[in-house]
């Protein structure tokens, strides 16, 4: 069994995962939120993590002592095709640092508003059934064929590398300010590698331009869209980390001067400063560590017997 539903335990997931035997697993779903609820259920059913390592075929497994539990540990490799809201997209994909966002590729459909309910097809008989065809023999290659396939792919990675260099340029230009640009694009440029292997199958096992030209198209569509979504809260998450291993930064220097400054005497001089710091490895800049606790009020200057020095403050 490799089609699954969107809503199952993690057990039967890893049941049907172990005996796929390093295959992918397929679900289709019409509405996000049957994802989205199903995640909610609790521990049983939670899929964020073995969403994130399957996208890189990541071991996942479980070890429980009750009998009814299907203990193993396997690859994970899950491949889901999902439709759903803006509301429902934002719904599944609430926290943006956590990352799962972009192991998706996103495509906006056009509104039906205003459009009749039964709208009038073309005949595109032959076309689709080409493209099953092509389907078929691709997921007949992937699923029967002998171990792993190994191929190299110089022109797609040399492309690839360029839009990389576009996208780091952009980056730059905006002032490096847009933080979402630089992160979102890592991923991209990864999933356009991997739709080259698709091109790669259907071009009869050969690199051809084909392939460079779509998996640099697919690294921009991934990266407009998910841009398009996520930028404004990513940047927003990333400022305010920033923020605040920047606060934590300067807590712990100011926590490693206050140090040196109880192992000192109540009245010392800059000399007892300078040796302090010198012999803990600390460095020679003295200046800068009596200019701060003068700042913040730790100690007030003076002078004894015509020598300069520095008296600790009680707080």
């Amino acid at each position: 069994i490799r089609i699954v539903p969107l809503k199952n335990s993690n057990g039967i997931f890893l049941k049907r995962m172990y005996y796929a035997n390093g295959k992918s697993l397929y679900s289709f779903g019409e509405e996000l939120d049957t994802l989205v609820k199903a995640m909610k259920a609790g521990a049983w059913s939670d899929k964020g993590d073995l969403i994130r390592l399957a996208f890189d075929g990541g071991e996942f497994g479980q070890d429980y002592m009750s009998e009814n539990s299907f203990s193993a540990v396997c690859d994970a490799r899950w491949c889901m095709l999902v439709s759903g809201t803006m509301g429902s997209v934002n719904r599944m994909f609430s926290n943006v640092e956590d990352g799962m966002m972009t192991r998706f590729i996103f495509a906006c459909i056009d509104s039906n508003r205003g459009k009749p309910l039964t709208p009038s097809f073309k005949k595109w008989d032959k076309e689709e059934r080409a493209i099953t065809l092509e389907a078929e023999r691709l997921y007949e290659l992937g699923s029967m064929g002998a171990g792993k396939i190994t191929v190299a792919l110089p022109k797609t990675t040399k492309a690839l590398d360029e839009w990389q260099k576009i996208q780091i340029r952009l980056w730059e230009m905006t002032g490096k300010t847009d933080d979402a640009l630089d992160t979102l694009r890592r991923r991209a440029m990864m999933i356009g590698f991997r739709s080259a292997l698709i091109s790669y199958a259907s071009e009869g096992m050969k690199e051809t331009q084909a392939c460079a030209d779509f998996a640099v198209w697919v690294a921009q569509e991934v990266l407009d869209q998910q841009m398009a979504l996520f930028a404004d809260r990513l940047n927003a998450a990333i400022s305010e980390e920033k923020s605040a291993k920047s606060k934590q930064e300067r807590k712990l220097r100011a926590n490693s001067t206050l140090t040196i400054l109880a192992a000192l005497p109540d009245t010392f001089t800059q000399t007892d400063v300078q040796s302090y710091r010198k012999t803990h490895g600390l460095g020679a800049d003295w200046k800068m560590t009596i200019s701060r606790w003068l700042e913040q009020g730790y100690i007030t200057a003076d002078v004894v017997n015509g020598q300069k020095c520095y008296k600790k403050v009680t707080k």
